[in-house]
């Protein structure tokens, strides 16, 4: 009988130790990865938009430690990036946007909202500039709103075109009715 009461006693110290380690962590994590660095934007700044770091439509405005454990980078969404360029628009410290476009993952409707962003930002008489190593078709239609494009001189293009046709058959669906 005292065998299993050490077994119970033993099972039961190791979950209150396992549950204490977990929850330290979290709090050393929030304590650690808390409040963001005010930033201060020197005057005739230029604003680098690394369009590499964009993954989603919205990130999330949480702070959780352990996934700052487990990415690699920032989680960055569209939302976010349209809200900063349109405060740069007003920002008379900020002259222009530098895009650095390489490997940009969103889709076209992403795409789109960020192009009309930009020629929003544009408007405002500040310049926009666009540099990549390889454009595809969506990226190069998101970056004609740029004043300036340029291509790496070994850098690729690959265009394939957004329409497509329907075949359509009318001889073969008369004879099947």
């Amino acid at each position: 009988m005292r065998f299993l009461g050490n077994v119970l006693a033993t099972i039961v110290g190791l979950f209150l130790f396992i549950m204490i380690f977990f929850f330290g962590i979290l709090i050393i994590g929030a304590l650690f990865g808390g409040d963001s660095e005010t930033v201060t934007v020197k005057s005739d700044s230029v604003i680098e938009l690394d369009l590499e770091n964009i993954s989603n439509d919205y990130a999330g405005k949480y702070k959780d430690p352990l996934i700052t454990l487990f990415s690699e980078g920032k989680n960055v969404g569209i939302s976010d990036v349209i809200d900063a360029i349109n405060n740069a628009k007003d920002d008379s410290d900020i002259k222009g946007i530098s895009i650095l476009n390489n490997h940009f993952m969103p889709g076209m409707a992403q795409s789109k909202a960020l192009r009309d962003a930009l020629e929003d930002f544009k408007k405002s008489g500040k310049f926009v500039v666009a540099y990549a190593d390889y454009y595809t078709q969506k990226e190069y239609y998101m970056n004609s709103v740029a004043d300036t494009i340029y291509l790496n001189p070994v850098g690729q293009m690959d265009f394939k075109g957004l329409s497509s046709e329907l075949m359509f058959f009318k001889d073969l669906q008369e004879k099947s009715g």
